[in-house]
């Protein structure tokens, strides 16, 4: 809803702009979309706030290394589902949850493009991908189910068990595999 979105704590995605003030122990995701000459970039980071539990730095951690794995198995001729399979194995690896109804995306001259990449699924499902695709790759987990709900707002997707915890890059498939476009990772 907006070009920078701020979640803290259980949510996930798309959280307004207030003016909560940050603490110690707080998890802060910060997502943001830019337009540049009518090109679309994607990208999200979660950091935390001072001293937190291990469970939340472990979730942290889990969620930008899915997003590392991820970026690494990109190349022209896979199946979407690769990227998804990877997500998921980094996940299930560590017991943190998935969120299923929400995914990464292609862009381009629209912030979200074909084709979907779900963070959970099967290697070879989903549409192949192709040189010159732009796609946002964002991994999103719970630190509980990986089941979300949307606030009040109409906007805000937070996990209704523990922290959220999202990182996102967009990369560019080219010959060899991804070039990531994104500073954020």
């Amino acid at each position: 809803p907006y070009a920078s979105c701020l979640s803290v704590g259980n949510a996930i995605v798309h959280g307004l702009p207030s003016d909560y003030v940050l603490s110690s122990g707080d998890v802060l995701g910060i997502d943001l979309g830019v337009n540049y000459k009518g090109w679309y970039t994607d990208a999200a980071t979660t950091v935390v706030i001072g001293t937190v539990d291990e469970h939340t730095r472990a979730l942290v951690a889990t969620t930008k290394e899915a997003l590392f794995k991820a970026v690494q198995v990109v190349k022209p001729g896979i199946k979407v589902g690769l990227i998804s399979s990877t997500i998921e194995a980094v996940a299930k690896q560590h017991n943190f949850g998935i969120v299923k109804n929400l995914t990464g995306h292609g862009v381009g001259r629209s912030l979200h493009e074909p084709p979907q990449i779900p963070n959970f699924g099967a290697p070879d499902e989903g549409a192949t991908v192709k040189i010159g695709q732009a796609l946002a790759i964002e991994p999103m987990f719970c630190g509980g189910s990986g089941e979300v709900t949307v606030g009040q707002d109409g906007w805000t997707v937070s996990c209704t068990e523990g922290i959220g915890s999202h990182h996102e890059a967009t990369v560019l498939v080219t010959e060899t595999g991804a070039k990531v476009l994104t500073g954020i990772i």
